[in-house]
């Protein structure tokens, strides 16, 4: 965040918090969708391996699509503010 002015800085220590525990959720929850979620990563990395601009950026948007995904069925599941 060296780029960042005082009001993203604001900003982002004001999400910060909220979303780290959406990502300790997220992840206590991600058990069952793991596999998944390692296979679309691996797509990511061999992409970025054989040189792939085009493919390593497709990967990458699945992975955040289905990411979202994923973690509004958690937060639909447990809730906005989970359970802690």
């Amino acid at each position: 965040m060296i780029a960042a002015g005082p009001r993203v800085l604001s900003i982002h220590a004001t999400v910060k918090p909220q979303a780290e525990r959406y990502e300790r959720l997220y992840v206590s929850m991600l058990e069952a969708e793991l596999q998944t979620s390692v296979v679309e990563h691996r797509a990511i990395v061999r992409a970025i391996r054989t040189g792939n601009a085009p493919g390593a950026r497709a990967a990458v948007e699945t992975n955040w699509r289905n990411a979202a995904e994923r973690l509004a069925a958690v937060v639909a599941a447990s809730g906005e503010r989970g359970s802690w």
